[in-house]
């Protein structure tokens, strides 16, 4: 029927317009198509088919219009419903998803800091320096951060399900490299990247194997 919303895609890791389908059962006399029936319309990725079944023919019309005008309010009802596999949260847009991810990796940073009171050192300058934060942008996060009720493993683990495996181990190197920063980690940096870890839902094993390939990274810079 057309293209839609650009929706990232937590089954394929795509970010691409979503298409608004429609299937249907026919019936055909010496070869020529004469009726159909039991029409069912999606929103599907186009890439891998992971989709959402949409409530008829009108609701597939009105997410139509409103990827023409520029608006979501209807997407946002479609895609908190139950999709394929039963996963309600396999369905988020690519700009949504953006802002998501930038402000965790902000976020991990701004804690990897304050983990151990080191609020204006070394911690700040690796912040910095290394993954191309503002001083400004760093002392705006970690106020924020001070005054938020939501820990950062709510946070990863609401797009936890959309994170290819390199941004799994961008959200940990991140909160390892601030952390180690200056010496050894404390317990409560400890604490951080454990939180991270099971956020993320990586084994300890492979945290393991993660954090000891920062680590040798982290001594020859």
């Amino acid at each position: 029927m057309g293209k839609a919303h650009v929706i990232h895609c937590s089954n394929c890791h795509n970010e691409t317009a979503w298409e608004v389908v429609e299937t249907s059962k026919r019936a055909s006399l010496y070869f020529v198509p004469v009726a159909k029936w039991a029409r069912h319309y999606f929103l599907a990725c186009p890439i891998c088919d992971c989709g959402v079944e949409l409530n008829g023919r009108e609701e597939a019309q009105d997410v139509l219009l409103e990827a023409l005008e520029g608006k979501s309010s209807l997407l946002g009802t479609v895609m908190s419903r139950s999709g394929a596999g039963g996963d309600s949260q396999r369905f988020i847009s690519a700009e949504d998803f953006s802002i998501r991810w930038a402000h965790i990796l902000k976020r991990t940073a701004a804690l990897a800091i304050l983990a151990d009171g080191d609020a204006d050192g070394a911690k700040t300058r690796r912040a910095v320096h290394t993954f191309k934060y503002s001083e400004d942008e760093i002392q705006q996060e970690m106020a924020l951060a001070k005054q938020d009720t939501k820990t950062l493993g709510q946070y990863i683990t609401e797009i936890a399900p959309h994170l290819t495996n390199d941004k799994r181990e961008l959200i940990l190197k991140t909160a390892f490299y601030v952390a180690a920063t200056g010496g050894n980690l404390g317990e409560e940096e400890k604490r951080l990247l454990d939180q991270v870890v099971t956020s993320l839902g990586m084994s300890a094993e492979r945290a393991e194997e993660v954090i000891v390939k920062f680590a040798e990274e982290f001594e020859e810079e």
